[in-house]
């Protein structure tokens, strides 16, 4: 992780978000989140956007098909056009993250991920969010749900601030350690 990029990326969040913030609905924001998923995945798109040869026409054509592709809120273009023009365009995926991660911030959410060892019915989802609503009241949460077979069985919810783990596997490991060897 480069500092100065993720310092430089920050200002240009902060910045966008000073100006827009108010236009970017919960769903454009989730849009922008997995906008940025795909191109921290996928190096090689921002790579294309930064490689002068390339004709911006071009750079154009790629930036139009994701903003389609992830229905992106247009007045994201005004960033986009800006990191091309002081050719920072390869700071995208890193703006996008903290553009991400600030919007979360203002509108008091947090994105919580919630692994269990098997597939979640919608119901026992449901309790999940009821349960979490419960222990962060004023906070709105954004979930994302995976399955991780070496959790055993039981459940684990954690963010960039905090962990739950209910899991058999956190179990056993906290008796390995209570026991003597």
């Amino acid at each position: 992780m480069n500092m100065q990029h993720e310092q430089l990326a920050h200002r240009y969040a902060v910045a966008f978000l000073n100006l827009y913030s108010a236009q970017i609905s919960r769903k454009e924001a989730e849009q922008i989140y997995e906008a940025r998923k795909l191109l921290e995945k996928n190096h090689e798109l921002v790579f294309v956007l930064s490689v002068p040869m390339i004709s911006q026409e071009k750079k154009d054509e790629l930036v139009d098909i994701l903003f389609k592709k992830y229905a992106l809120p247009e007045i994201l273009h005004t960033l986009i056009n800006l990191l091309f023009a002081q050719k920072r365009i390869g700071l995208l995926a890193i703006v996008l993250r903290h553009v991400w991660w600030l919007y979360l911030k203002r509108n008091d959410m947090m994105h919580l991920y919630v692994e269990s060892s098997c597939e979640l019915t919608n119901t026992q989802k449901e309790s999940v969010e009821k349960f979490m609503g419960y222990k962060l009241p004023s906070i709105a949460g954004i979930y994302t749900y995976k399955v991780k077979k070496d959790l055993i069985a039981g459940i684990r919810i954690h963010s960039a601030t905090i962990l739950w783990d209910s899991s058999l596997r956190s179990k056993l490991t906290m008796l390995k350690h209570l026991l003597p060897s």
